[in-house]
């Protein structure tokens, strides 16, 4: 049988919690508003920063491998236009209709030029944001 749990006394959590809340970080109330705002700025330019080098890095993950599967692709065409022309290997019979060969061949380049449009689209965008986003172009209302 497994003993019941310890209650821990009222004044010994508030003290915990206390010390926890006064070593996260609190904002620094004898500096001047400007600085602050220079701070949180600063701050926020590191973080855009930060996360347009990690979309970066995802982009050219996937950019390598839709080429891998692009190239795949039209090797797999390949191989089955020539497989048609020659008639199969080893005397086995491998044959495609003038109709569906030529539907086969323009749907796949139809399908690779389209996945590379995409691609290309989701990795330049063009736009206000350079990863996509659509962001807020108005001015900041000036304070007097």
């Amino acid at each position: 049988m497994t003993p019941a749990p310890q209650r821990e006394n009222p004044d010994d959590l508030i003290a915990r919690v206390a010390e926890i809340e006064s070593e996260s970080e609190q904002p620094d109330l004898g500096i001047d508003l400007n600085q602050y705002r220079k701070q949180f700025e600063i701050d926020e330019l590191i973080r855009v920063q930060r996360e347009a080098n990690d979309i970066h890095k995802m982009r050219l993950g996937y950019a390598k491998r839709i080429f891998v599967l692009v190239v795949g692709w039209l090797m797999a065409v390949a191989v089955a236009v020539l497989w048609t022309g020659f008639g199969g290997v080893n005397d086995r019979a491998f044959y495609l209709s003038d109709k569906v060969l030529i539907a086969f061949i323009s749907s796949t380049t139809v399908n690779v030029i389209g996945l590379f449009v995409v691609v290309a689209k989701w990795m330049y965008p063009s736009g206000p944001g350079s990863n996509g986003k659509t962001s807020d172009t108005r001015k900041p209302d000036s304070q007097d």
